[in-house]
């Protein structure tokens, strides 16, 4: 799983790239953005790291709404 995420974030990196030279990020946007993107996968590393690959939507976001033996249709 891990090298699939490495894969993602290089991709995610790569086409921020592209973002930026083609004018639709600024510079001092991209230079914000990219803080984050890395400060996101140094968070994602470190829970990989702890065994821990539930990435997503966060506490409140779908994953954490369904329960045991649902299927979601409930929703």
């Amino acid at each position: 799983m891990e090298g699939l995420y490495r894969q993602m974030h290089e991709l995610r990196q790569n086409i921020f790239e592209k973002r930026v030279e083609f004018g639709l990020i600024s510079p001092e946007g991209a230079e914000s953005h990219q803080a984050r993107m890395e400060e996101r996968w140094e968070a994602m590393q470190q829970r990989m790291a702890e065994n821990n690959y539930e990435m997503g939507f966060g506490k409140r976001g779908p994953r954490n709404r369904l329960q045991a033996g649902t299927t979601g249709a409930e929703l």
